[in-house]
């Protein structure tokens, strides 16, 4: 009775706001108009009570699970029901929360993926083929002319894009997210390129491989099972078509990240995908969202074309070409849900009903969406920086795709200011050139103690040139493969990893920084702050939700530790756990804090020797007896962090000794912050981190001293200095080890 008073409120507030040719057919024969009308266009049957909760609430979320789940049945054309839904569709929640977005964000591990992708695109190949074109191409298709049809207009998307990509005879082409293979064989039949195209997706992997065996191109194309993050080598030209919505957004620039990396220099991308209207990237004002994701695209996330901009920027690659298909989508959409229609009685019988369900009313949804309010659909030609378009002037020539990309190398010949020393002449492998050795340099790292380890957090600094590099580099290039020529300085001999500290690596990555160094080089990593920050943090860095993952063992070990050991190996010195500043709650009760943190480290799994966990923090407070005995019980380090939150070295020295016991350990070192200042004034002020600003010789003294006091007691020492500390890390690097060699020297 409860329910049915509200039904009937509800279509009494529908009929005040509109007139809609559609009836409600309860189950036991009840009727209500949602208009006036002679005969309805429209007609919801309610086969069950358990629907009205669902329909009193009617996002497009809530009224497509009712269909979904048969609790509701629909007569009437489909088009005219799809406009009915959006009409009854009630404004609801419309930004997936933070926290919502971080369970999102950790669903995309490689596992979790790959099941996403085969719950999708593995319904079967024969249902597939009844709707979309004779090639299977499932994305936007390209209208030249407007009254192209579907198979037409699917070639000339695919011509569209090889096109501005200047495809020629010869080119490596990397399709990341293949299909069923028709790009690649387009690729290969029509432009002479020798392609790879991969896939997560076994049916797709199976038909593609079985077209390209049919068409003879063995020899031209080869199609993979794998997930694009596993992938190496170097292509001319990389496609990636309806794919990077499976990234997720918190993925975004490292997904980029990775097909600069497998890019050449001179290459080009084109990405091709949906985008969100929302300037968040998040849910639309009708919903439909948390359908799609539930029954459709699980773990599936747009973004907004300025997020994904971003992202690429990030990722090292630059921006030449931006085109809008929306319009395109639109009626690609229309004619999908057009081919479903015609075949649905065949369609129904390769699926079961709730899958048919689902299609039929996703595609005929996606159909009817009032374009331009919901989602966009942007195709970005994109090149590494120093790669620049000649003629991008008309907009006609952007669709032609008329580019003329060239390389803008130096000018041959020009000889060296008068007093240059000269060149280095050996390159490092990736291209990028070492400084010229250091002779002063050379003498300190013979007298360093060898069990002491300097460097630097990060290394792709283009200020640097002179001093590790001997040319000026892009940070792009020199965070892919800068490191071979960083490791050449004899007095830089580990690095930190802090990119982790925002989104993990893969394996991949891992072994690519690892391939770059000599055996006795070590890394110190940072876990990811979702693991070790409390909250989520908002806007300027502001805390807000309480992390759900906060010293999760699981997580670390499945998205930090084991990707990183398996990459790095024996080359991983310190993984280090850096705590930002905790919420009240945790400091007014600090030792709830350490019991929780003991009980995290407990979990983790045994490192190799020579391999060590380590704790920084930014509350001076937790500095306690308490804290260094359940590092110890842990068998676990306090990294020492000279930071402008915390204690003097001599301070923190000292609790470490506690933590030592007079059996001192390996010491992990971060010089991260000059005193007095707040990160972003340190970035202002020492950019572009080419000189010492602020020398901190009492800061220095005092690790020089700490340092001398490990290595000679045998132990390693593992210290990085940011550039944040004096302004240049590895001018600071150099005169700390001078500084302890001449601590040693003294000691002795």
């Amino acid at each position: 009775m409860f329910w049915e008073k509200k039904l009937a409120q509800w279509v009494s507030q529908v009929r005040e706001k509109t007139n809609l040719p559609a009836r409600l057919v309860l189950w036991d024969g009840q009727q209500h108009d949602f208009g006036t009308f002679s005969r309805p266009q429209v007609t919801l049957k309610v086969n069950t009570a358990a629907a009205l909760p669902l329909l009193l609430d009617p996002s497009l979320d809530h009224l497509g699970e009712a269909y979904v789940k048969g609790k509701i049945d629909i007569e009437g054309k489909l088009s005219d029901v799809i406009r009915i839904g959006y009409s009854l569709a009630r404004s609801t929640v419309t930004h997936a929360s933070k926290l919502a977005r971080i369970r999102r964000y950790f669903t995309h591990t490689k596992a979790s993926d790959k099941k996403a992708i085969q719950y999708h695109y593995d319904v079967s190949n024969e249902f597939y083929k009844l709707w979309l074109d004779k090639n299977m191409v499932y994305s936007c298709a390209y209208f030249e002319n407007g009254d192209e049809d579907l198979d037409t207009a699917q070639l000339k998307k695919i011509d569209h894009i090889l096109t501005k990509i200047q495809l020629q005879p010869g080119r490596r082409l990397l399709d990341i997210g293949c299909g069923w293979g028709a790009l690649v064989l387009r690729a290969a039949q029509k432009f002479g390129a020798q392609c790879v195209g991969v896939t997560l997706s076994e049916n797709q992997f199976e038909l593609a491989t079985q077209r390209v065996k049919d068409a003879g191109l063995q020899d031209q194309i080869e199609i993979r099972l794998q997930d694009y993050r596993d992938m190496a080598g170097q292509f001319d030209r990389i496609t990636s078509v309806g794919m990077f919505e499976h990234v997720g957004l918190k993925n975004l620039p490292l997904y980029f990240g990775k097909i600069r990396e497998l890019l050449a220099d001179d290459g080009i991308v084109m990405n091709h995908g949906i985008t969100s209207s929302d300037f968040d990237s998040g849910e639309t004002a009708l919903g439909g969202g948390e359908f799609i994701d539930k029954y459709v695209f699980p773990d599936g996330e747009l973004p907004h074309i300025g997020l994904a901009l971003e992202a690429m920027q990030r990722g090292g690659l630059e921006v030449l070409d931006i085109e809008s298909l929306r319009r395109h989508y639109a009626h690609t959409l229309a004619l999908w849900a057009d081919n479903f229609e015609k075949c649905a009685a065949e369609a129904e019988k390769l699926v079961d009903d709730e899958k048919f369900r689902i299609w039929r009313v996703y595609l005929a949804g996606c159909a009817g969406l009032p374009q331009g309010r919901t989602t966009g659909k942007h195709t970005a030609l994109v090149a590494p920086p120093y790669v620049r378009p000649s003629a991008v002037t008309e907009p006609s020539q952007r669709d032609a795709g008329q580019f003329h990309l060239f390389d803008e190398p130096a000018p041959a010949g020009t000889p060296p200011a008068a007093g240059a020393a000269p060149p280095p002449t050996r390159a490092s492998r990736g291209g990028i050139l070492p400084a010229r050795a250091d002779a002063h340099c050379a003498r300190l790292a013979a007298a360093l103690p060898p069990t002491v380890r300097l460097g630097t957090s990060s290394w792709s600094y283009p200020g640097w040139n002179g001093i590790v590099y001997g040319d000026e580099y892009s940070d792009s290039r020199l965070s892919r493969n800068g490191l071979a020529a960083y490791s050449a300085h004899p007095l830089l001999r580990g690095v930190s990893i802090d990119r982790t500290f925002y989104a993990p690596l893969t394996i991949g990555d891992y072994a690519r920084y690892a391939s770059q160094v000599p055996d006795t080089f070590r890394f110190t990593i940072k876990a990811m702050s979702s693991i070790t920050d409390a909250t989520v943090r908002g806007e300027r860095g502001m805390p807000g939700e309480v992390n759900p993952y906060f010293l999760d063992a699981d997580l670390a070990r499945r998205e930090f530790i084991e990707p990183c050991m398996q990459g790095l190996g024996h080359k991983a010195g310190a993984l280090v756990f850096q705590f930002p500043p905790l919420p009240d709650a945790w400091i007014i009760n600090p030792a709830a804090f350490v019991e929780r943190l003991q009980q995290f480290l407990g979990a983790l799994p045994r490192v190799p020797d020579g391999v060590v966990y380590a704790v920084e923090i930014r509350d001076a407070i937790l500095l306690t007896p308490r804290l260094m005995k359940a590092l110890r019980a842990s068998g676990v380090r306090y990294c020492v962090g000279i930071h402008a939150r915390m204690p003097s070295v001599q301070r923190q020295a000292a609790a470490l000794a506690r933590l030592d016991d007079d059996a001192p350990g390996p010491l992990v070192v971060r010089w991260s912050l000059h005193t007095g200042l707040k990160y972003q004034q340190a970035e202002a002020k020492y950019a572009p981190f080419d000189q010492r600003v602020d020398e901190d010789r009492g800061t220095r003294d005092m690790l020089a001293a700490l340092a001398a006091r490990y290595a000679l007691a045998g132990q390693s020492v593992l210290i990085t200095v940011s550039n944040n500390a004096e302004g240049c890390a590895p001018l600071s690097c150099i005169a700390l080890a001078n500084a302890i060699v001449t601590q040693c020297s003294q000691a002795a």
